[in-house]
């Protein structure tokens, strides 16, 4: 039964993820062109196991360094930290000084503790680059896979 709610999830956070990728797609950028045209997370990681890679592939012209924004969401009974109002985690940067098309962070994505069940996290990260120029926002999510 843990499975199939567990898939159920996943199949909708998929759907929504799907459509509000889409929104986001439409948003303009104070950069024509400037956009993430992919963005890879791990869709499992192993509670307390080994930390996840994040990579992140872009389109235009920017100009280094660029920043990657990012800030996650996760249930309400699961500790993730601090939350804004909107439920979402701090907004964490990591600068890329060096270009670079995918931008890689490996050992990016973890998960502790001693939860029972799984649990799906959502991300969404945007770039910004040395002039200010943004991009629209790119959505995805992982699940912390407990057992």
């Amino acid at each position: 039964m843990n499975r199939i709610r567990l898939l159920v999830s996943v199949s909708v956070l998929a759907a929504l993820a799907s459509l509000l990728a889409l929104g986001a797609s439409a948003a303009g950028s104070s950069s024509p062109g400037f956009s993430i045209t992919h963005f890879d997370v791990p869709l499992f990681v192993k509670q307390n196991g080994p930390k996840g890679t994040r990579s992140i592939a872009w389109q235009g012209n920017p100009t280094f360094p660029v920043t990657v924004h990012e800030r996650g969401i996760c249930p309400e009974s699961v500790n993730c930290g601090p939350r804004t109002p909107d439920g979402f985690g701090k907004v964490g940067t990591t600068a890329f000084a060096t270009q670079a098309n995918p931008l890689v962070t490996h050992g990016w994505y973890f998960c502790s503790g001693g939860l029972t069940s799984n649990y799906v996290l959502g991300i969404e990260v945007w770039l910004t680059d040395a002039k200010g120029h943004r991009t629209p926002i790119a959505r995805n999510f992982w699940v912390c896979k407990t057992h």
